[in-house]
C-alpha cells in the first residue's frame, strides 16, 4: 500500500478563542463506493463515516495558532 499524503486544513482568520468554528479538509484515503465490479463480484462499500479531530502541540498546531491570532 501506498503511504498518504498528510490531510490539508484550511481554517478563517478570524476564529476567536473559546468559540466554535468549521475546519475545512481534503483527506486522502482509500474508498470503495460498493458500485465497481471486481469481475462478477461487486466490491463492498468502504467510505469514511467521520473524523476526529484532536488538539496537537507539534509545530505545525503552533504555527497556525499564530497565524490566526
Amino acid at each position: 500500500m501506498s503511504t498518504l499524503a498528510p490531510p490539508r486544513l484550511r481554517l478563517s482568520r478570524s476564529v476567536r478563542a473559546g468559540e466554535a468554528f468549521e475546519v475545512r479538509t481534503l483527506v486522502q484515503h482509500p474508498m470503495e463506493t460498493g458500485l465497481r465490479r471486481d469481475g462478477a463480484r461487486l466490491v463492498p462499500r468502504d467510505m469514511l463515516a467521520s473524523i476526529v479531530v484532536t488538539p496537537s502541540l507539534d509545530s505545525r498546531a503552533e504555527h497556525m495558532r499564530n497565524s490566526l491570532a
